[in-house]
């Protein structure tokens, strides 16, 4: 409600700006908040938001594939992410760590 009467009551005002404790958290326009908001029973489909962006760095996620580096054994392992301090090692006990795949 707030948004929608700052809005209703500044014609040029496209766009503002939410903050939490000082930090930008999102961005509220003026399309989204004065639109029809449709019923309960009339759910936004999936992705209909804002396509606004948070600031820092991106939460998207990359596959890290793990090998064995022994000829012929074909062990692998998937990781979202890994610490240098635990990689991922064989099940054969003498073949040792796994290698990054790229």
């Amino acid at each position: 409600m707030v948004l929608a009467e700052r809005f209703r009551s500044r014609p040029d005002l496209h766009r503002i700006m939410l903050q939490l404790d000082g930090e930008d958290v999102g961005v509220a326009t003026r399309a989204r908040v004065l639109s029809d908001p449709g019923t309960a029973a009339e759910p936004l489909p999936l992705g209909a938001a804002d396509h606004a962006s948070l600031p820092g760095l991106s939460q998207q996620f990359i596959v890290i594939r793990f090998a064995c580096a022994a000829p012929g054994c074909g062990s692998t392992v998937l990781r979202s992410f890994f610490d240098a301090r635990a990689i991922p090692v064989c099940g054969i006990a003498t073949h040792g760590e796994l290698v990054v795949q790229r």
